[in-house]
């Protein structure tokens, strides 16, 4: 591919950057640049620290390969879809562009993702009813999952998903009940979506409807996987991430 974006990936909750190590080593021997950043929330024991704690984090990390005239897909998993919307206020392509900028977010990917209107929570997205995989401290400031074996990594080699399991770290209640203040669907940013036919924890049903609040001609592509197709399919995901490049190549062609 000539010319191709860095391509910068968001966790999702109580999981840590290295889970992307597959399918970020997959896309670096085709050619492409990539990078993400740990989430200030996972493994915090600060109960305060929530989902604009994570959005200054992940705009920190944007705004290093943006500000280096890079152009960007940002590939946000779960909870990271809330996050990355948070973070990307001012830097899609057409907005730098038109203020005479270099680099620019291109695509903002979002992977078995939450999206969710200005004003609402992600536990307002989930209609004020916690998962039953929630396992919420009494004091409601820590979220744990219970049974992630199944929840995640239904379809991830046992080995793989043990090791997951074990690197999950306590998140605080706070990234629950942070209300989002962007909504970039809305504005001028190329977005799409990556369902998880099989998702254990965010059900495939609920990701189309999410998906449904995009543009017309909005990509979107289906992987028969759980919800962590990163570790279960990291090659297939790779392809995926490249057609949904293409997509909006193609796009800004005509």
């Amino acid at each position: 591919m000539a010319n191709p974006p860095a391509i910068f990936f968001v966790p999702g909750a109580w999981h840590q950057p290295w889970v992307f190590d597959g399918v970020r080593s997959t896309l670096s021997n085709r050619g492409f640049e990539t990078d993400t950043s740990a989430l200030a929330t996972v493994g915090s024991m600060n109960a305060s620290v929530g989902v604009l704690d994570d959005a200054a984090v992940i705009r920190s990390a944007l705004l290093g390969l943006i500000e280096a005239g890079k152009e960007v897909v940002v590939v946000a998993h779960s909870y990271g879809g809330v996050v990355a919307s948070n973070s990307v206020q001012d830097l899609s392509i057409s907005q730098r562009t038109a203020d005479g900028k270099a680099g620019g977010i291109t695509l903002l990917l979002y992977l078995c993702a939450f999206v969710v209107p200005v004003e609402t929570s992600l536990l307002m997205a989930l209609n004020n009813v916690f998962p039953d995989w929630w396992n919420v401290t009494e004091d409601r400031q820590f979220i744990t999952p219970i049974d992630p074996s199944n929840v995640f990594y239904a379809d991830v080699k046992p080995p793989l998903a043990a090791k997951a399991v074990a690197a999950l770290e306590p998140m605080p209640f706070q990234m629950a009940i942070d209300k989002s203040t962007y909504a970039p669907f809305n504005e001028a940013f190329e977005v799409g979506y990556i369902f998880t036919e099989k998702d254990q924890a965010l059900d495939v049903g609920a990701q189309r409807g999410m998906f449904s609040q995009f543009p017309a001609g909005s990509f979107s592509a289906s992987l028969d996987s759980s919800h962590s197709p990163f570790l279960s399919m990291p090659v297939t995901l790779a392809d995926i991430i490249q057609d949904a490049i293409n997509h909006v190549r193609g796009k800004n062609v005509h």
